[in-house]
């Protein structure tokens, strides 16, 4: 049986009190910028491309779609940390949500096809890897899918900086699934990879959403040093000196931003832990 989209339509979207939904389901009172645009295209089965900034809220507007779409929303993942965070995040909502990735058991990757087949979740997760496998695009086939959205979408682009061959498959498997309404979601992704993206995903008609990827939140500054010994006392400066040279209002926000944990990325396995030792 090839389910492709559910004959039960979702209602139309000007019916729908999205902000209600919003408050009950979510906690939340108000969309962020490019949200409530993203999830009324979607209702409309539109084919979107949404381009924005990490910590803009791209994950809540398909855990939101999928409580609306009659068939099953499909997320793939490429990153099974981050796939186990929304996951676990989208459980903590009460959203009935399944995973499957090679860090779940057979058994629960089972149990999560299970439930979908008898309607108990309306959100699923898979690495894109778990599309090159017939067997699971068949199963999801029957079960019929509504929203087949892809995260980090850029990775399907050689042009980008991430490409993953597995997101290649993505195209084929979602005419195999009847032809869902795609979404693809990237934080990072010039003209060029849009286009690709686009292309290598078969998105017909589609809308592109794109919202800026400044954040005013960050500092960025550049300290150039000409020998890679001068780079414990740059790190000492930054740990251990207070900030000197800047505005007074950015003194103390740097002053404040520097007093707990933070990261430091190094080229290699090797200087990550001499950095380390050293520290």
């Amino acid at each position: 049986m090839c389910a492709h989209r559910p004959d039960h339509q979702a209602p139309p979207t000007d019916l729908l009190d999205l902000h209600g939904v919003l408050r009950e389901r979510f906690g939340l009172e108000r969309f962020r910028p490019g949200q409530e645009e993203v999830i009324r295209l979607l209702l409309q089965r539109r084919d979107v491309l949404v381009v924005m900034p990490t910590g803009a809220g791209k994950s809540l507007v398909f855990q939101f779609v999928s409580q609306l779409l009659p068939g099953l929303t499909v997320v793939v993942s490429p990153l099974i940390s981050l796939m186990k965070d929304q996951v676990e995040a989208a459980a903590d909502l009460g959203l009935a949500v399944g995973q499957i990735n090679s860090a779940v058991s057979a058994a629960e990757r089972e149990q999560a096809l299970a439930r979908a087949e008898r309607g108990e979740i309306k959100l699923l997760y898979a690495t894109p890897e778990r599309f090159r496998n017939p067997d699971f695009i068949d199963r999801l086939r029957r079960i019929g899918v509504s929203l087949l959205a892809v995260d980090e979408a850029h990775c399907i682009s050689e042009w980008g900086y991430d490409f993953r061959p597995a997101y290649l498959a993505l195209k084929g498997a979602a005419e195999r699934l009847g032809r869902p309404t795609l979404l693809a979601l990237t934080a990072t992704a010039n003209p060029w990879v849009r286009r690709d993206t686009i292309e290598r995903l078969g998105m017909r008609h589609c809308a592109v959403v794109v919202r800026g990827i400044d954040r005013p939140g960050l500092f960025l500054e550049v300290r150039g040093v000409l020998a890679e010994e001068e780079d414990h006392r740059v790190l000492r400066e930054l740990l251990l000196e207070p900030p000197h040279g800047y505005p007074p209002e950015l003194t103390e926000t740097l002053r404040t931003a520097m007093d707990g944990p933070g990261i430091i990325y190094c080229r290699t396995t090797r200087a990550a832990e001499q950095t380390a030792d050293w520290l």
